[in-house]
């Protein structure tokens, strides 16, 4: 064996996929502040939005190029992800969640009177939130990790297609480790941000019952998850493959941090599919936006249009049995139900 063989391979990208006609919908309904379906966007000429940013004191104005949704539609299909830019249009931000601050000084400067200089920025959650990150010298700061764990669950699924003749390596599976720790991550920090949101500084409509909701701490995820019809009054309306993503993205990151059994086992077919549960348990991530009413992000984008992954054995022709519980990874998984709890820490 050369060790050369990507045992995983990307599919075609699928054109017309009911995905990539939702994505471009979205984008238009939040740019021109809208709620139109697919049906009546189609019917809408050519369009451009404008717009500013900044304050009165600076303020800098924009106008889009000419949109249509087959115009957005073609776009998703020929790039697989969107680009504001290119099109002037605003960012696909939500303030409260995505909009973060990065400050990250090389240096340390203190005065005559011993005072040093020093950045804070306060979160978008409201003026009685606690915490003001503050830095004085050498470091990093930043307001929120939305786009940057978005970017990052991105990343590593195309590095685990791209270097999957590697997969035997320890370097491949801590970034698959990666993988499924950034992906909880990100839902878990979306769910945080909203009840510290809800708690502080709630949107028009929204509840804080911290009786109902229960504390932030020592709650299983997919108890967290029903915090936000509690909050917003709108149901997730999952689906049963959305909720199957959730549970074994869940599962995976738990066994992953704990090695609860201390023991892994995978197939690349087991991987394959794997990887392929993005676009499902984004779906949870786009869900919980809707519900928020919080447009859907470049990088989510991306994620939803990535191709599927599939499984590329290096003797295709040859017969292959079936994988049974006995092997790959449901043999590396306690017996039972009951031996294995797939809580979220």
């Amino acid at each position: 064996m050369s060790g050369k063989h990507k045992f995983l391979m990307l599919s075609a990208r699928d054109l017309n996929s009911p995905t990539l006609r939702e994505c471009a919908v979205a984008i238009l309904n939040f740019e021109f502040n809208k709620a139109l379906s697919r049906k009546k966007w189609l019917k809408q000429p050519a369009m451009t939005h404008s717009w500013w940013r900044g304050n009165d004191s600076k303020r800098t104005d924009f106008t889009s190029l000419p949109v249509t949704l087959k115009k957005i539609e073609e776009y998703l299909g020929a790039h697989g992800r969107f680009d504001c830019n290119a099109w002037n249009l605003r960012p696909l931000l939500c303030p409260w969640l995505d909009s973060s601050v990065s400050i990250a000084p090389n240096f340390h400067f203190a005065d005559a009177k011993g005072e040093a200089l020093t950045m804070k920025s306060p979160l978008n959650l409201g003026a009685k939130f606690p915490i003001v990150p503050a830095i004085d010298r050498e470091g990093a700061l930043y307001t929120s990790f939305q786009l940057i764990l978005q970017q990052r669950v991105l990343r590593a699924r195309r590095w685990l297609v791209e270097n999957s003749d590697s997969f035997q390596t320890p370097e491949w599976i801590h970034e698959f480790r990666t993988y499924v720790s950034e992906a909880v991550s990100l839902l878990d920090a979306t769910l945080h941000q909203t009840y510290l949101k809800a708690e502080y500084d709630p949107l028009p409509g929204w509840k804080f019952d911290v009786d109902r909701l229960g504390s932030r701490h020592g709650q299983r995820l997919m108890d967290k998850l029903g915090w936000i019809f509690k909050i917003t009054g709108r149901p997730l309306d999952l689906s049963p493959h959305e909720k199957a993503a959730f549970d074994t993205f869940r599962e995976l990151r738990n066994h992953l941090q704990h090695f609860d059994p201390p023991c892994f086992c995978f197939s690349i077919e087991d991987v394959a599919q794997w990887l392929n549960l993005m676009k499902p348990f984004g779906n949870v991530l786009w869900n919980i936006r809707r519900s928020l009413g919080s447009p859907i992000t470049e990088p989510l984008i991306e994620l939803l249009l990535e191709p599927k992954v599939v499984f590329n054995p290096i003797q295709p022709g040859a017969r292959r049995l079936p994988q049974t519980p006995a092997t790959g990874y449901q043999s590396s998984r306690w017996p039972t139900a009951n031996h294995y709890k797939a809580e979220a820490s």
